[in-house]
């Protein structure tokens, strides 16, 4: 039953471009086993740099190339498998993955720097 409910989670996260996602640790590792796009903000709620960010990344995801990227919002500092196992320093930083592979990462405030990174998912 959980791994049914997972799926139906993951199969939502791919069909629905522009909005973030529910993050888990499990559905992450489970979108990157099956070779997903992903793009992933490591924020804080008081970091300046990370709610500009958040208005940059949401306006450029609900841009239609996106539609099967799964983005994900995590807490710096809450979840230490992503600080410490995708070497987070501080927050505001962007991850952007295809599967496994880290595609690139950003902590820019620049929208074109940003959009740059993200279409390196579309594009795959």
């Amino acid at each position: 039953m959980k791994k049914i409910i997972l799926i139906l989670f993951l199969m939502a996260c791919s069909n629905s471009g522009g909005h973030w996602q529910h993050y888990r640790i499990s559905a992450l590792d489970e979108a990157r086993e099956r070779d997903m796009a992903i793009i992933l903000h490591v924020y804080a709620e008081a970091d300046e740099i990370s709610q500009k960010q958040k208005k940059i990344l949401e306006k450029i995801i609900k841009d239609s190339r996106f539609k099967a990227v799964g983005a994900y919002r995590v807490q710096f500092g809450v979840e230490k498998e992503i600080d410490v196992g995708f070497q987070v320093r501080k927050p505001g930083t962007v991850l952007v993955f295809q599967g496994k592979s880290e595609l690139g990462r950003s902590t820019s405030l620049d929208e074109s720097d940003l959009q740059k990174l993200l279409l390196k998912v579309a594009k795959n």
